[in-house]
């Protein structure tokens, strides 16, 4: 499929969206979810095509670029560890529930810290990201 096939397809179901009002939207209409990059150059050439106001957002492992069109937030999700750098400076421990045994365990892991400060992430005159 091409671009434009996929945006006029796009266009068709928003054309029936507005046509049949009896139809909920689906619990998450609000949002546009993207997942198809996979390398930092990716997300960093999308970061440049979605202009505008781009947020970046970091959760545990994941990294994620919003922007709002409209009503809808587009949002692209990739690894954390594919954009950013995994940077181990130490161990902790930390309380593990272990379900065989019924109680809580301590152990050791890595404390990481997590370096997203490249270009890619350094906010732009135009806002984008």
């Amino acid at each position: 499929m091409t671009h434009k096939e996929y945006a006029d397809s796009l266009r068709l179901i928003a054309d029936w969206f507005e046509q049949h009002e009896e139809i909920p939207l689906q619990s998450t209409y609000d949002t546009f979810s993207y997942y198809a990059l996979d390398t930092r150059d990716e997300m960093a050439m999308l970061a440049k095509a979605l202009g505008g106001k781009v947020e970046k957002e970091f959760e545990d492992d994941w990294f994620r670029l919003k922007r709002q069109f409209g009503k809808i937030t587009f949002i692209a999700t990739a690894n954390r560890a594919q954009v950013c750098r995994k940077v181990i400076v130490g161990k902790k421990t930390v309380v593990q529930s272990v379900p065989e045994s019924y109680r809580d365990e301590s152990v050791e892991v890595d404390d990481v810290r997590w370096e997203c400060d490249e270009p890619l992430f350094k906010e732009t005159p135009d806002g984008a990201a």
